[in-house]
């Protein structure tokens, strides 16, 4: 009974892991984050 379990939770545990690696991944591509570095390079010149 427990192994079904613990193998389901390890799946939503993975899936959620993909979930929010695909979400990073695109908020990078769209160019997430390129204002902060980019302000952040002028400020210290």
């Amino acid at each position: 009974m427990a192994k079904p379990v613990f193998a389901a939770q390890q799946a939503l545990v993975q899936t959620r892991l993909a979930y929010l690696q695909n979400q990073f991944a695109l908020y990078k591509t769209l160019g997430g984050g390129a204002v902060a570095r980019a302000s952040a390079a002028q400020s210290a010149q």
